[in-house]
């Protein structure tokens, strides 16, 4: 299942060094859930953002975009659970999304929003 995190980076710190460079760091936890409540897929995962001033001012405009590539066991209902932590001033958000992964091993058809 491919996951795209969009959130405000507003937020977090950045620093403009003196190579016209945006940067900054943040921390990426996602977790799968099953139906049962345990978790069975989780991925902890840092970025180092270096950004241009073109890029950091398209993002301040529309958000940043943050994509992961999660594997699941099995279809089924899943609940995602997402927590973006700002390495420099420790804020962090956190989102919950129901998915649905429908069974495509008998030749069915499966669309995504």
């Amino acid at each position: 299942m491919e996951t795209v995190l969009l959130f405000d980076p507003h937020d977090l710190s950045f620093i403009h060094d003196a190579d016209d460079r945006y940067r900054g760091a943040v921390h990426l936890g996602i977790a799968a859930y099953r139906d049962d409540g345990l978790s069975t897929a989780r991925v902890d995962r840092d970025y180092q953002l270096n950004l241009q001033p073109a890029e950091y001012r398209h993002w301040l405009e529309y958000g940043m975009r943050l994509p992961y590539l999660m594997k699941l066991p099995r279809p089924g209902t899943w609940q995602i659970r997402a927590v973006i932590a700002d390495s420099a001033s420790d804020r962090m958000g956190s989102t919950t999304s129901f998915v649905q992964i429908p069974n495509v091993s008998d030749g069915g058809l499966a669309l995504s929003e």
